[in-house]
């Protein structure tokens, strides 16, 4: 089983979002590669750098 990693929104800017790693490591990435409704403080999964899912 391979090791996924999750990531919390910590901003939404336009077309990007930040996205903050469990280690502390910021990503900037394009709201179009996460899902729609995406909120600040929703937790994302990361199954692989084109499709990251909304945690429960």
């Amino acid at each position: 089983m391979e090791n996924k990693e999750i990531y919390v929104v910590k901003e939404i800017c336009g077309d990007y979002a930040v996205l903050q790693a469990e280690n502390g490591d910021l990503l900037d990435i394009s709201v179009f590669l996460l899902p729609y409704d995406l909120m600040i403080g929703d937790k994302l999964e990361c199954v692989n750098m084109l499709e990251y899912r909304k945690m429960s």
